[in-house]
């Protein structure tokens, strides 16, 4: 099962070797943009020996250009937010499933800026896909 984060751009890099190596993390996925990621850095984890694979997940409706906090409108805001996933990223979603279903999947880092809208909703579908109730 994989592991759910934040962004690890806070870990040293000796940080970044004790968590791969305790977890013995062979792939890590980054729900973030490539705007989040280049500006955020992979901080200690880019010493770690992993598969990286870049899945970013759009929100669709953003507070402004640029950002990936969710303009939130609705009386639920949370359900539309999460479903418009499946509608904007879905080879993500695919690309994300099919990575995790390999051996190297089974121990696995996912994570986003702050580890819980993106990545909550992708671990969510992955549960789900696999029958998770």
């Amino acid at each position: 099962m994989p592991y759910r984060s934040g962004t690890p751009q806070l870990l040293t890099e000796d940080d970044g070797r004790a968590l791969a190596d305790e977890l013995g993390l062979r792939l890590v996925a980054d729900l973030r943009s490539p705007a989040e990621g280049t500006s955020e850095g992979e901080g200690g984890l880019a010493v770690s020996d992993h598969r990286r694979l870049s899945v970013p997940l759009v929100v669709a409706s953003t507070v402004q250009e640029g950002s990936p906090v969710p303009r939130f409108a609705d009386q639920d805001p949370l359900a539309p937010h999460y479903l418009a996933y499946l509608d904007h990223s879905q080879d993500e979603i695919v690309a994300l499933v099919r990575a995790l279903a390999e051996p190297q999947g089974v121990r696995a880092l996912v994570y986003c800026t702050v580890g819980k809208d993106r990545t909550g909703a992708a671990m969510m579908m992955v549960l789900d896909a696999i029958g998770v109730e």
